[in-house]
């Protein structure tokens, strides 16, 4: 065991092969030594006796295969994990059964961010075409954009409230502006956090 920064110890790691761009811990119980992973592809992991091992991964598929920029498991669903790319796709996958469940081209530029929603089936994405996008799995035609910068700046990180789900934050790529976004008046935001200074 190495100490970091006095207070914190390292338990475990692994060697990965391609740059990650998130990791997450599953959100449920039942999984809770469950990990998950996105590079160039989707990663999933057990966390056991201070030992990480890979126990899972997606194939590159031969269509959409560029690297994954993000990824978000579901609050109600624990087979269920969200992922963005930068081939302008979003896909939901079976983590149990490593089987896409939906696919969408969801953006006309790459892919930043994604956030699933109170359900199983919504989920939101952002990305370089500065807009925030809604969409329903149970609907190929649902999506809808909810929210685009003015400016035309990239959006690169969103999340949504899960206590309330009308609200969403969004982070706007190189800049120290912060919006937060009301479903309900997508025509404008519910409050601009301009605290930060860089």
């Amino acid at each position: 065991e190495e100490p970091i920064n006095n207070s914190l110890t390292l338990k475990a790691q692994v060697e990965c092969t391609f740059p990650v761009s998130s990791i997450l811990f599953s959100p449920h119980e039942q999984n809770k030594n469950l990990l998950i992973s996105t590079s160039d592809v989707l990663r999933v992991y057990s966390y056991d006796n201070e030992v990480i091992k890979q126990v899972n991964m997606t194939k590159k598929r031969e269509d959409f295969n560029g690297p994954l920029t993000a990824c978000d498991w579901s609050k109600v669903n624990d087979s269920i994990v969200g992922v963005c790319s930068v081939d302008t796709t979003c896909a939901l996958w079976d983590v149990n059964q490593l089987k896409v469940k939906y696919m969408a081209i969801a953006h006309d530029k790459e892919v930043y961010d994604i956030s699933l929603g109170p359900d199983e089936f919504s989920f939101m994405s952002t990305g370089a075409d500065s807009s925030v996008r809604f969409f329903d799995s149970r609907d190929a035609n649902s999506s809808c954009i909810i929210f685009e910068t003015r400016d035309e700046s990239p959006i690169s990180r969103i999340k949504w409230n899960l206590v309330n789900p009308n609200f969403i934050i969004a982070d706007i790529v190189d800049k120290n502006v912060i919006y937060i976004l009301d479903q309900r008046k997508i025509d404008q935001t519910y409050a601009v956090l301009n605290a930060h200074t860089n």
